[in-house]
């Protein structure tokens, strides 16, 4: 989407509904063939993260298993620390969805945890090492989400 508008509101609804990228005015068209790249490839591959039988499959080798709160690489078990498994539930609850800081915040709160806002980023790091690359996508100035890597 390519907008004039800043607002916060407005722009977290259009991504949830599956807007890939904002492109702000003025146009960078650098930015903008990079944008149109992506979305090009994810199209061709017809990338998608699947959801079967409660598992979030990334690809043949890798898969989180909502059920038995679990991840999986190349059907080994992979340990997850509780705030990641947290976590990765919260993501895996709302794929291809922004979760805001707000969000993630209030979730660990309702599963009695506290964490606190500045350790988020030091959790995101922690688990990015564990899974596919770029499964974890930040939205500058919104929060995380679960997407599908894209092989470059």
């Amino acid at each position: 989407v390519l907008s004039a508008h800043h607002e916060s509101e407005y722009l977290l609804s259009l991504i949830n509904l599956g807007i890939e990228q904002f492109i702000t005015k003025p146009i960078d068209h650098d930015e903008m063939l990079l944008v149109l790249y992506k979305v090009c490839k994810k199209i061709n591959n017809k990338q998608a993260i699947a959801v079967e039988n409660n598992k979030i499959i990334f690809n043949d080798k890798n898969y989180f298993d909502k059920s038995k709160q679990s991840y999986y690489y190349q059907d080994t078990l992979v340990k997850l620390t509780k705030n990641e498994i947290l976590f990765m539930q919260l993501l895996s609850d709302n794929v291809e969805k922004i979760c805001s800081i707000e969000e993630i915040l209030n979730y660990f709160e309702y599963e009695d945890v506290f964490i606190p806002k500045e350790n988020v980023r030091s959790l995101v790091a922690k688990l990015r090492k564990k899974l596919p690359i770029n499964c974890i996508e930040s939205i500058y100035g919104f929060g995380y989400k679960l997407s599908m890597p894209i092989d470059d």
